[in-house]
């Protein structure tokens, strides 16, 4: 029986991709014009397992953009990323982010219309917004280059102006006092989700800086990513060796702490907090956030996919999520 792998999500070694981008290049030095329907297959002599053509295309992007953006290849690659609009989640893309962005529409020589999806990151092409919010995004970015002679932080992906700083404008809001922004708060891989949140707890507590490498190595992530426990594990291991005496290292039920006194841990900075939720109802994902409003019904992500951005997610959006995944949402961090 052949399986087409065309719209499978998972994940492929890079020696198998490469095998295929060779057949693919062979193909074509010989003067073969594959079309879109052509099956590209996984193995050639077993003839197993495939992807079709317009798929692999967009294996290749994403491959070549890894390879351009970090100088070295992925050790594996997703044959399909179900990739999604942002436009209207009043999502903050850093600085860093958006030049990358600009500099991809600027390079294009396509054509560009309203709806021409522009990613944030094109190495794994989950996120994007439509070409008219980008062009909202340049207006807003040009108008405050213009009035400032520098920068803004972030340039977000409303019709508001940008942002230099995080302001908190409503007494019922709660901000963490210390967390990695801009583009230092992007995950390493595609599997790095549980090092990356960690990494942002740590900081939080001890100001201290620790790789995602190292974490993930501590606790023994995989492609698979790693669990609740060994997360635990880490972090009592590098407090308790850094001096620090815990109080409360575990994981929570939502429900037992409620929207009010996770803000009030957010905002206390002896308290570090993660979240462990089902994203977009699809992928197990770790993460962590730095605001939550009570009155607006939003908890701000520190999203670390696509490059990192700084993600308002509302209140029920975040509980869907929490709820699809069966065990505790919460870990709560605590140190004298």
């Amino acid at each position: 029986m052949v399986i087409d792998l065309t719209n499978n999500e998972k994940k492929i070694d890079i020696k198998i991709f490469k095998d295929m981008k060779s057949r693919v290049n062979k193909y074509i030095e010989q003067g073969g014009k594959p079309i879109d329907e052509r099956r590209i297959y996984l193995d050639y002599d077993t003839k197993a397992e495939y992807v079709l053509y317009y798929k692999y295309k967009n294996m290749l992007v994403r491959y070549n953009a890894y390879v351009s953006k970090y100088n070295k290849e992925p050790t594996s690659l997703q044959i399909s990323v179900n990739a999604g609009p942002i436009d209207d989640k009043n999502v903050k893309v850093p600085l860093e982010t958006f030049l990358d962005m600009k500099a991809r529409v600027d390079a294009f020589k396509g054509t560009l219309n309203g709806t021409t999806h522009v990613y944030l990151d094109m190495t794994t092409m989950y996120d994007y917004i439509n070409y008219s919010t980008y062009k909202n995004m340049l207006k807003n970015y040009n108008t405050f280059v213009s009035k400032n002679k520098r920068q803004p932080n972030y340039i977000t992906t409303t019709t508001k102006s940008c942002n230099t700083t995080i302001e908190i404008p409503n007494a019922d809001c709660y901000k963490n006092p210390r967390y990695y922004s801009n583009g230092n708060m992007k995950q390493e891989t595609l599997w790095y989700c549980s090092a990356n949140m960690v990494q942002q707890i740590l900081y939080e507590l001890t100001g201290v800086y620790y790789s995602e490498s190292y974490l993930a190595k501590k606790m023994g992530v995989t492609k698979s990513g790693t669990g609740p426990n060994e997360i635990v594990a880490c972090v009592k291991n590098i407090l308790q060796n850094s001096g620090y005496k815990i109080k409360t290292c575990e994981w929570k039920y939502f429900d037992d702490i409620g929207w009010n006194l996770l803000g009030k841990m957010c905002q206390d900075s002896k308290i570090g907090v993660g979240l462990h939720s089902v994203y977009k109802l699809k992928w197990g994902h770790y993460e962590a956030f730095y605001k939550l409003c009570l009155s607006k019904e939003k908890i701000y992500i520190l999203n670390s996919l696509s490059g990192g951005y700084l993600e308002a997610r509302s209140f029920s959006t975040m509980k869907s999520y929490m709820n699809a995944y069966s065990g505790k949402s919460i870990l709560v961090v605590e140190v004298e």
